[in-house]
């Protein structure tokens, strides 16, 4: 593959003190007024509210290694994650995992 298809590979650190800093904040970020920030995050489905007590209940898990395969799916199934945005191929594996884990607790 060659040009936009190529995706970036994936980087994996040890921990939190091994990644690299942030990027610094692009002039169109910075340039934003505070209302206009409040107004993006308040739009942005994924910047939910923290609820109380969140962080002292959390427990860290650590993405386990994944390997690649081939694997046949019905082209619905696949049409339809995909349907659900970027990160579809993650989302079915969560979704097989929480059919792996029903099953451990079953039998």
């Amino acid at each position: 593959m060659t040009g936009k298809h190529m995706k970036k590979p994936v980087t994996s650190y040890k921990d939190l003190d091994h990644m690299p800093k942030p990027k610094p904040l692009s002039k169109r970020v910075k340039a934003l007024t505070e209302e206009q920030l409040q107004k993006a995050v308040a739009d942005d489905p994924d910047a939910s509210t923290i609820p109380p007590g969140f962080w002292e209940e959390a427990t860290v898990i650590m993405p386990s290694e994944k390997i690649k395969i081939g694997i046949r799916l019905d082209s619905d199934v696949v049409d339809w994650f995909k349907s659900t945005g970027k990160g579809y191929q993650t989302r079915i594996n969560a979704v097989l995992k929480s059919y792996m884990d029903a099953h451990k607790e079953a039998g």
